[in-house]
């Protein structure tokens, strides 16, 4: 079984079934919530280690990574530039949470997504 990361994002609610049923199926590494994703922690028992990474404008709770609010990338660029910049050991990204309300922040995200994640030569990314 291949191991993943699965990454959660605001929005994690409507994925949260969907998550609980894959779990056992899955070797998950680590997972990283971003911003507001870390509340699917409570939602969804896992073993993993959890880091959250944000600006804290959609989380109540404190983040391991807390950035300012004014800044010029995006919570998800964030975390995503930290994935890179760590070179995980898989090869699999599970990501949670970053569609369903707009579609102007849908296609913001795909396009982040694409811009961070393209220079992993075999990583496969499932996107909720």
């Amino acid at each position: 079984m291949e191991k993943s990361l699965w990454l959660w994002g605001p929005l994690y609610q409507s994925s949260i079934k969907m998550a609980q049923d894959e779990y056992s199926n899955s070797l998950v590494e680590r997972h990283i919530a971003v911003d507001g994703g870390i509340h699917a922690k409570s939602a969804i028992k896992t073993e993993e280690s959890w880091l959250s990474i944000g600006d804290g404008d959609s989380s109540s709770k404190t983040l391991d990574q807390q950035h300012p609010e004014d800044k010029n990338q995006s919570d998800l660029a964030l975390a995503l530039e930290h994935i890179r910049n760590k070179n995980p050991s898989n090869s699999k990204i599970r990501a949670f949470g970053f569609s369903g309300e707009r579609l102007d922040h849908h296609m913001i995200g795909l396009a982040c997504f694409k811009r961070h994640l393209e220079g992993f030569k075999g990583l496969s990314l499932i996107h909720i």
